[in-house]
């Protein structure tokens, strides 16, 4: 790849995707446009096209460029592509700029390294390394060029991966079409919608005391698709408040609150996703709903249980649940025992107290001697 220096192109001639028209009516779009008509009409990072014209990347800028009715356009030209350059160039251009994205870009960055590490060796001293040190080297190399940590790639590669997933599990878009039988009576039947597939395993870390089933399977499953999505909301709307250019006082106070408030409310939906069965009650049925961890919900996060005895992690017939007593018990047991005892501080049993008889009503004549209620024929009292 060379790159040939900056030209100004016809806004007509440079070769477009089909995304763009739909691309102009994004509000991120619009709001671009908007400061790039504040700046001076051009983006301060011109879009890249290939030798022919075709755009390569900056999108946006294209689209909010054709928003403000651009006649001529400058672009970056770069030359002698081959198709991987051109993916690369794609993928570093827009690591900094996309939101909706960003997660895959980050991924696929962090993959493509580690691949030229495997193959040619870190950093062209021919030195091979093996795929988890790579990977490492990967990561940090992402985050430096980000001005991140290596935690925010790792989970940026966890969301993309999970993205990913949901993809696959969607159901396709083209409808079946029912075939009728020879003699059939009822050609005309409704053909019934595709049932959705059961997922091969728990999408939860669990610890296989109490089975989960397909249908609450399948419930984890929106229930964390409808988390990740939120989270990537917001994470949108802290990229918005960030990249606003306004440099007044007013702007940049109502900025850094908007984002600190999307920030504390992406963390707070993250706290809601379930990722790993409670480890202190296990969902067994008689201490569950008595868990002060997860709220008889039977679910926490990855990072709630961060420091957990490393005794309560274990799965299978050594899992254990907490006895009230600071010890521990078998939680395949804990599923015949009944109730947990009451405890309180220190872990130390209430006492019992045993219920007070019920009280009779004793009526005596003057020498003392108990009166029976006078019945008549039938057994009924006076």
């Amino acid at each position: 790849m060379k790159w040939l220096g900056y030209r100004q192109l016809a806004g007509k001639s440079i070769k477009r995707p089909g995304d763009i028209a739909a691309r102009m009516k994004e509000p991120r779009v619009v709001e671009l446009a908007d400061s790039i008509r504040h700046l001076g009409e051009e983006p301060i990072h011109a879009p890249t096209v290939d030798e022919a014209g075709a755009l390569i990347a900056g999108r946006d800028r294209m689209a909010a460029l054709l928003n403000l009715k651009a006649k001529r356009i400058w672009v970056r030209v770069a030359g002698g592509l081959t198709e991987q350059e051109r993916l690369d160039l794609e993928v570093d251009e827009n690591l900094r700029r996309r939101v909706e994205n960003r997660d895959e870009l980050i991924a696929r960055k962090v993959q493509r390294l580690v691949t030229a590490a495997l193959t040619q060796g870190e950093g062209g001293r021919n030195v091979r390394l093996g795929r988890q040190a790579a990977t490492a080297a990967a990561r940090k190399k992402v985050a430096a060029q980000l001005d991140t940590t290596t935690e925010a790639v790792r989970a940026a590669e966890k969301r993309a991966r999970q993205e990913s997933a949901r993809e696959e599990r969607r159901p396709s878009a083209a409808t079946p079409i029912a075939e009728a039988d020879d003699g059939a009576e009822d050609v005309g039947a409704p053909v019934p919608a595709p049932v959705e597939a059961l997922p091969s395993s728990p999408p939860v870390r669990a610890w296989g005391v109490v089975p989960i089933g397909h249908v609450e399977a399948l419930e984890l499953q929106e229930v964390q698709d409808r988390c990740d999505q939120i989270d990537k909301l917001l994470r949108q709307a802290q990229a918005i408040a960030t990249g606003c250019r306004i440099a007044s006082p007013v702007a940049q106070a109502a900025m850094a609150r908007a984002k600190a408030a999307a920030h504390a409310a992406a963390a707070e939906v993250r706290a809601c996703r379930p990722d790993v069965e409670c480890p202190f009650c296990k969902r067994v049925p008689c201490r569950l709903a008595a868990c002060g961890a997860c709220g008889g919900t039977g679910y926490l996060t990855e990072q709630q249980i961060f420091g957990v005895d490393d005794r309560m992690l274990i799965g299978g017939d050594g899992a254990v649940v907490p006895d009230g007593r600071g010890g521990m018990v078998p939680a395949s047991g804990a599923l015949a025992i009944g109730a947990p005892p009451r405890t309180g501080l220190g872990g130390r049993e209430l006492p019992k107290f045993a219920k007070p008889a019920a009280k009779k009503l004793r009526i005596e004549d003057p020498d003392g001697n108990a009166l029976e209620p006078v019945e008549d024929t039938n057994g009924v009292p006076w």
